[in-house]
């Protein structure tokens, strides 16, 4: 597998994120936080005496990315609405099966041709 894929749907979320905050009204720093604000704000913490306290941190970090992920992996954006949610359907749902199923593959070992 190639990473120009990985690198090309990462790029493509970005530009459809902000795209899709446009149209939703939804800028970084208002009070309705996106996706991709998630992503690039770091939770506070407060104090490190507690370790529960880190590990909170590293869930709810992690749980973020992995919403991220999942909105971009299944183009989740506002403008897929209506008559538009074919081209989500027909086109960018299996680039990003395909997408998956090399990871995976890649991960287990498999080579790709």
């Amino acid at each position: 597998m190639s990473i120009k894929w990985t690198v090309a749907l990462m790029m493509a979320f970005v530009i459809f994120s902000l795209l899709a905050g446009v149209i939703e009204q939804e800028y970084l720093g208002s009070n309705k936080v996106g996706l991709l604000q998630q992503l690039m704000t770091a939770p506070e913490v407060t104090t490190i005496n507690n370790p529960l306290t880190v590990v909170f941190t590293f869930v709810k970090v992690l749980w973020n990315i992995v919403k991220v992920l999942w909105a971009a992996f299944w183009w989740d954006y506002a403008f897929f609405q209506g008559y538009w949610v074919i081209f989500k359907y027909a086109i960018f749902w299996p680039i990003s099966i395909a997408l998956i199923l090399a990871l995976v593959m890649a991960v287990r070992g498999v080579g790709s041709g």
